[in-house]
């Protein structure tokens, strides 16, 4: 898909013609962040595997055998989910109530947990907008 200045629409990988102003938005949505899961504690964001490796390398550990990086997984950060308690609506404090956990089987679930909201939500919302400058550990299975 290539954009022509002073183009209006454009077809998407379907066919389906979108507005230019929504597909930049769309294409552009998280700068092109991956997510990154090593093992099954933590979720890392970064823009590429070689930046990723990198940072890693030099603030965790070290990945010397292969078969820990055949093991890497990479998320898209529209598929992948996570816990978070920010984004969180009028609506969803209202539907929580005063239960624990309201679970519908993933996004949108909400979880109340020492006090706060959480809820499941995919990594891109919580990456919004925003560029990173490095990676970080976006998730990880400790409260």
């Amino acid at each position: 898909m290539f954009l022509r200045p002073n183009q209006d629409a454009c077809a998407n990988e379907y066919g389906e013609v979108e507005h230019t102003d929504s597909w930049i938005r769309k294409h552009q949505k998280n700068h092109g962040i991956k997510i990154y899961r090593i093992d099954d504690i933590s979720w890392y964001a970064a823009h590429n595997m070689m930046e990723f490796l990198n940072w890693y390398h030099k603030n965790i550990d070290s990945l010397t055998d292969p078969d820990e990086i055949k093991e890497l997984e990479v998320i898209e950060s529209e598929d992948g989910m996570m816990w978070y308690s920010e984004n969180i609506t009028q609506e969803d404090i209202t539907e929580l109530g005063d239960s624990d956990e309201l679970c519908k089987g993933g996004l949108g679930d909400l979880k109340r947990r020492c006090g706060e909201i959480y809820k499941m939500q995919t990594f891109a919302d919580v990456l919004g907008d925003e560029d990173i400058m490095e990676p970080y550990e976006i998730a990880n299975t400790e409260w």
